[in-house]
């Protein structure tokens, strides 16, 4: 039985970003890790159901949003993924 695609999402979308480096200074300083790069964190809470998800990286956001609208062009990248989606309460 096919499932029919949705024609409408909402979501609302928070992004923030955290220093990882700062956040985990003595494990740096023991690995001797020097990159202060910042990563965009993100989560989106549907209007529908109010069902939050959280994202590592904004790869990750957009991936799911593509998976949701149908979009994605290769089966293969999804199973070869490293995604790391996160559901908050």
């Amino acid at each position: 039985m096919d499932q029919e695609q949705p024609n409408y999402f909402s979501y609302l979308l928070r992004l923030w970003r955290e220093d990882h480096n700062q956040m985990l200074h003595q494990v740096d300083e023991a690995l001797d890790r020097t990159e202060s790069r910042p990563t965009w964190l993100a989560s989106l809470e549907s209007s529908l159901t109010g069902q939050r998800q959280g994202f590592g990286n904004l790869e990750d956001l957009f991936s799911f949003l593509r998976q949701r609208a149908g979009t994605v062009s290769d089966p293969d990248r999804e199973e070869t993924s490293t995604t790391t989606t996160v559901f908050l309460v």
